[in-house]
């Protein structure tokens, strides 16, 4: 499958049956675009660790025993408003639970590998087109993989005040 562009997606799992949640990592591990960073049974500790992990994209199970992936879906969201979330159930009865969650995509938990590289470079092309700000005067600047400025579509090279500063943005 080929990337939108080569950035591996942090991604966490969160749903109460082992057996989908280790399907589902194997075929996201198979798009060779994904690395599962953790997977949690538990959402009481997931709030905090979201906010420590920083993943890119969360697929969560909707039918957790115990609480509401939707409710829960909310309160990440509310932590970390750039997260992407694809939700995950064996019920269609949840899509429109979905939009109003504005969740990136919608899977069953029966879905294929193809459903699964699908959600994968629609989650790649909303990262991608949000890592980057454009003004009307041209200027680009990148933020996803190395930190880059553009003018006119050329990239301006910065001069960093230390070798420190531009080891952490890069």
């Amino acid at each position: 499958m080929k990337g939108v562009f080569l950035q591996v997606l942090k991604v966490v799992i969160i749903g109460d049956e082992k057996l989908a949640s280790s399907f589902l990592k194997m075929q996201l591990e198979n798009t060779g675009l994904t690395q599962v960073i953790a997977e949690f049974c538990k959402p009481t500790i997931v709030i905090n660790e979201i906010l420590i992990l920083k993943p890119d994209v969360v697929f969560l199970d909707i039918e957790k025993s115990g609480t509401n992936g939707i409710e829960l879906g909310f309160k990440l969201l509310n932590k970390c408003p750039n997260l992407e979330i694809v939700n995950v159930s064996d019920y269609r009865q949840y899509a429109d639970d979905e939009f109003k969650l504005k969740a990136i995509h919608y899977l069953l938990k029966s879905s294929t590998q193809e459903d699964i590289d699908e959600v994968i470079q629609r989650v790649l092309r909303k990262i991608e087109h949000k890592s980057r700000i454009v003004d009307e005067d041209g200027v680009r600047i990148e933020l996803l993989g190395l930190f880059k400025i553009f003018f006119s579509n050329k990239e301006v090279q910065i001069k960093w005040a230390t070798d420190k500063m531009e080891e952490f943005l890069h």
